[in-house]
């Protein structure tokens, strides 16, 4: 009897489960995306190869998704004209970066958590655009990704892009305020340019050429910059000259400072005074500074990158990965352990160890700048971009180097008095 009612219980909790319907699409609803990668970013890999490759085989054709190599000189372009074309925030800037409707997605965690959600709210209704960013269009159109057709009627032709009304978080929350998106054209065979806006079957300008890549799960993911040259120093460091010229600046200043310590360590003579806190409390705020750089870098989360630089990119470059398992950011939390460490000992013991705590401290601190250089060095010329929580470790660890410089010179001052 007790059997028999447990079945009936299950069998009431089963029945609405199974009953419900499938998935409201519309008909030959379609969603179309942009992602924007590094070849250098681990976590873009993640997405590419871990993440995105289950969502596009749950939707089939339904979802169509390009990639464009934001490291080449036609990629960086692109990614430039969309972070333009979506007002997208200093802090929100970085690779991945997938493009959907009026919805911009970053990082390894918030693509696949987020994105079919999104594909299933475009889908039901009426579909999602490609991104109504002009030069993208264009990019689409040579590539053969998108054919040029008729424009409608000005009163029928929408004025966004791929909108999803309703969708919290969304840039444009409504397709009011996805109006204010530029619209995006491509010339047709006359030299006609024909709007491509819109979302759904109807209000479609650009349609996928049969046969294309696009046709399936299976080559969804095309890079529209493939055969493109990849990028030389000077248009890596063109691409934010600003940020970047702020890290040659602070370069400079790491490789004076190593240059100095180096040629005056062994100079037994008086070098000033350095205050006895100075040097904690320095490695207190770089603690603090790469705690927090390892946070970015282990979890793939966003940093705040204040007005300069974009963290983002070099957070989530293979350069900010050592040994394709170690996160600059947690060697350079260890590397301020130590020091902490090291500085305790030159203020305890006898004179023999607290020399010798001087010495390997300073040796540490030269480390940690050379580097701290290096690291500087990749961000303007290799990734193009510069971290400015970098290059304030940077400067904490050049500082930290000078004051212990300063003490190894009086230790050895000290020890030929004695």
């Amino acid at each position: 009897m007790r059997t028999t009612r447990l079945l009936a219980i299950l069998a009431s909790l089963l029945v609405p489960v199974l009953a419900s319907p499938a998935p409201a699409w519309s008909q030959d609803a379609e969603v179309r995306a942009v992602l924007f990668y590094s070849p250098t970013c681990p976590h873009c890999h993640d997405v590419m190869d871990r993440y995105l490759p289950p969502i596009l085989e749950r939707f089939g054709d339904r979802l169509q998704v390009i990639t464009i190599n934001a490291a080449t000189p036609d990629g960086g372009r692109l990614y430039q004209d969309m972070l333009t074309a979506y007002a997208v925030p200093r802090e929100r800037m970085g690779v991945p970066a997938l493009v959907v409707g009026n919805r911009l997605l970053v990082g390894s965690q918030e693509i696949p958590a987020e994105l079919p959600a999104i594909v299933e709210a475009g889908l039901a209704a009426g579909g999602i655009d490609w991104p109504a960013v002009p030069s993208i269009q264009h990019a689409l159109a040579r590539s053969g990704m998108l054919r040029p057709v008729p424009a409608p009627a000005a009163e029928s032709a929408p004025s966004a892009a791929g909108a999803v009304q309703g969708d919290p978080g969304t840039a444009a929350a409504s397709r009011e305020g996805a109006a204010e998106m530029p619209e995006a054209t491509v010339a047709g065979e006359a030299g006609a340019a024909a709007p491509v806006t819109g979302s759904g079957p109807a209000a479609s300008q650009a349609e996928p050429v049969p046969g294309s890549a696009t046709t399936g799960p299976e080559t969804a993911l095309v890079d529209i910059t493939a055969d493109a040259a990849p990028a030389t120093a000077r248009e890596r460091f063109l691409r934010d000259p600003v940020g970047n010229g702020v890290a040659v600046v602070v370069l400079a200043g790491l490789l004076a400072v190593l240059a100095w310590a180096l040629t005056g360590a062994r100079r037994a003579r008086p070098a000033g005074r350095m205050p006895a806190w100075l040097i904690p409390a320095l490695v207190i705020v770089g603690a603090a500074v790469a705690g927090y750089m390892s946070f970015v870098e282990v979890t793939g989360a966003s940093a705040a990158c204040g007005p300069v630089g974009d963290c983002n990119t070099v957070q989530h470059s293979r350069y900010a990965t050592l040994f394709g398992f170690l996160p600059v950011g947690v060697l350079g939390l260890a590397g301020y352990a130590v020091m902490g460490i090291l500085w305790v000992v030159t203020r305890s013991g006898s004179a023999g160890r607290r020399r010798t705590g001087t010495a390997l401290l300073w040796a540490a601190a030269v480390f940690g700048t050379a580097f701290s250089a290096y690291l500087t060095f990749l961000e303007p010329f290799v990734i193009g971009a510069t971290c400015v929580w970098c290059l304030t470790s940077a400067v904490l660890i050049a500082v930290i180097l000078m004051a212990a410089t300063v003490e190894l010179r009086q230790a050895r001052l000290q020890a030929g008095a004695g």
